[in-house]
């Protein structure tokens, strides 16, 4: 059964990392485990550093992206919208991830992990800064990423003391990025986090409309903006348009369906939004090259 990274309407991962004495979650992730070979758009309370194992991953985070290859890190700050695809990397295009190809560890934390105190000296000088200082993320360095390694090594073999040893990484790699200095990291502008809340709740409005129909006037004026910049709003960061993403959202819970029950094709278009069978059947085929009854007897 593929993986999905489960959410609630405003994108918000639902998955519980770690627990409260001990708030990390370390996890091998292959891509060809999750639905349609990607970490889909998603965000977070705790922050995230992402390590590559298999392949050139493009990680994309509020406006930002990050081609990384084998060895390389990436930092996710709390909050960010964020969604990490396969690449080719000869013909430079996303792909589909099959077999492990494409695997990264996956770091899902709370800052109480490095300093649980708001009231102490290391959370006003080390831990606020970076969670405050409006950056989206940053790839880390050499050094950096060899420490994310050591911690799910520690992580994996759960040898005695191996949360304190946990912790001592994390904590390490704190301290290497305040020392660099926020200030090197890019920051986010404020037109760049009014355009991110908008598309959250433009993307939380369409997730609970989809099998409604749903108008780019509708959405505009759910978030109170004119159509032409909500258009511009999701280039920017999603770079497709509010229309496309919609569909891309009906064709991802089509596809759920076709593989989770014994619904007819027609059911399940009228569900999810389309106007018929064949509506559907031209842009599954368009995505995913296959009708959708190919498709439901390939995967089962």
């Amino acid at each position: 059964m593929e993986q999905k990274t489960v959410v609630d309407t405003s994108l918000r991962e639902l998955r519980r990392h770690g627990s409260d004495d001990f708030p990390i979650g370390i996890y091998r992730d292959d891509f060809s485990e999750f639905e349609h070979g990607q970490i889909a758009w998603h965000w977070h309370d705790e922050i995230q550093f992402a390590y590559i194992i298999k392949g050139t991953i493009l990680v994309q985070v509020g406006t930002s992206e990050f081609v990384l290859k084998p060895g390389e890190s990436i930092f996710i700050n709390t909050g960010m919208l964020h969604r990490l695809v396969p690449v080719d990397e000869k013909r430079r295009e996303l792909i589909n991830s099959e077999s492990d190809t494409h695997v990264i560890d996956s770091f899902v934390c709370s800052w109480k992990l490095a300093e649980s105190d708001r009231l102490s000296r290391a959370y006003r000088e080390c831990v606020a800064p970076l969670l405050l200082a409006k950056t989206d993320g940053f790839a880390l360095s050499k050094e950096e990423s060899q420490l994310l390694r050591k911690m799910a090594e520690q992580y994996r073999k759960k040898e005695t003391g191996y949360e304190m040893a946990v912790k001592g990484c994390l904590c390490l790699l704190w301290a290497s990025l305040v020392e660099k200095g926020i200030s090197a990291a890019r920051q986010i502008s404020l037109k760049e986090e009014r355009d991110l809340a908008r598309i959250k709740d433009a993307m939380t409005y369409m997730q609970q409309n989809f099998s409604c129909k749903v108008s780019l006037e509708d959405v505009a004026q759910v978030v109170a903006i004119s159509k032409s910049e909500l258009c511009r709003c999701f280039r920017r960061v999603l770079k497709v348009s509010p229309m496309e993403y919609l569909i891309q959202f009906r064709l991802e819970e089509a596809s759920r369906q076709l593989l989770s029950t014994d619904k007819s094709v027609t059911q399940i278009a009228l569900e999810t939004g389309f106007d018929s069978p064949s509506h559907l059947g031209r842009f599954f085929l368009k995505e995913f090259g296959c009708t959708p009854r190919q498709y439901r007897g390939r995967k089962r």
